[in-house]
């Protein structure tokens, strides 16, 4: 239908502006969307299976944003913002961790 079809652009758009799939629904149902869809819609444009590729995507582009700052400074911004996207903790943690040295 239509209205899914506009729905599934707006979540592809979010999702190329870095956000994870729960966040994109949030977003969605804040705009009154129906949760159902707006799940739907979200997991369509970020796959599940795609996430931890995704989320290491979005956090290199950043890290490049970050560079000469002291490594935990880094560290902690990079996993921060990967959390405000949306993506879990512990794999905005994870995904941090390895791209941040902290010799």
């Amino acid at each position: 239908n239509a209205h899914y079809t506009d729905l599934s652009l707006v979540a592809e758009g979010r999702a190329e502006r870095g956000l994870d799939a729960p966040a994109i629904a949030a977003e969605l149902r804040d705009r009154g969307v129906d949760p159902a869809v707006a799940e739907r819609a979200a997991h369509t444009a970020v796959p599940p299976e795609a996430r931890a590729d995704r989320c290491r995507e979005v956090a290199e582009a950043r890290l490049t944003q970050l560079a000469g700052l002291p490594a935990p400074t880094q560290l902690r911004r990079l996993a921060t913002y990967l959390a405000r996207r949306g993506y879990p903790a512990d794999l905005a943690e994870t995904v941090a961790r390895d791209l941040v040295p902290l010799d």
